[in-house]
């Protein structure tokens, strides 16, 4: 190797540890600073915690309902009286949950929703064709339509160098309802949720 390759050698070697001690070094500057522009997961877990919450109350209802319905388990006439039953009863759960920040299709529709009320929820959340009689599965199912919710979530303080996540939440749910000595029992046969967040 002659002279010139020499020092080419040791001016990369230079470089490249001068830019791994200047890496070091600001990464332990702002060590202090980088924790308070993260973004918190606390919202999304939140999140989680009031579908939980939600669906609680949603199998709560779906039992009283079916209490109160008429004709043979299964008929025609049985599943039509306990879908009455449980939208007549449906402002009992909290609504307020999922009107907040609702998408459906990835499309922003809150304040059609709310203006809508009723017809939304008897309709687009909870509409007839997810509720029927399964003879495979000998059972009624109970279906929820996909919905979803979208926002950003920002780091707690936004003086700082930080990177919002513009984060999508979709869900669903379908249940399994079963007549047997004892009464009904209410089958959770489907857990679809999905949530992603990418850097807005």
């Amino acid at each position: 190797m002659d002279k010139r390759g020499q020092f080419y050698a040791i001016y990369i070697a230079f470089i490249t540890l001068f830019m791994v001690f200047s890496v070091v070094a600001i990464q332990y500057s702002q060590a202090g600073k980088t924790a308070s522009s993260l973004v918190s997961p606390r919202v999304i877990l939140e999140l989680d915690d009031s579908v939980e919450k939600f669906e609680r109350g949603e199998v709560r209802l779906i039992r009283s309902s079916l209490e109160g319905a008429k004709g043979n388990f299964g008929s025609r006439e049985f599943v039509d009286s306990f879908r009455a039953n449980f939208l007549l009863d449906v402002g009992s759960l909290d609504l307020e949950f999922i009107f907040s920040d609702l998408t459906l299709e990835h499309r922003e529709i809150e304040s059609e929703a709310r203006s809508s009320g009723r017809e939304f929820i008897q309709n687009v959340l909870y509409p007839e064709d997810l509720i029927y009689f399964d003879a495979i599965r000998n059972g009624i199912v109970f279906g929820r339509a996909e919905i979803g919710k979208a926002f950003i979530i920002m780091a707690r303080d936004p003086s700082d160098i930080n990177f919002p996540v513009d984060f999508y939440y979709s869900y669903s749910r379908e249940y399994l309802i079963r007549e047997d000595d004892e009464g009904y029992v209410v089958l959770v046969v489907s857990p679809e949720i999905l949530g992603y967040g990418r850097v807005a």
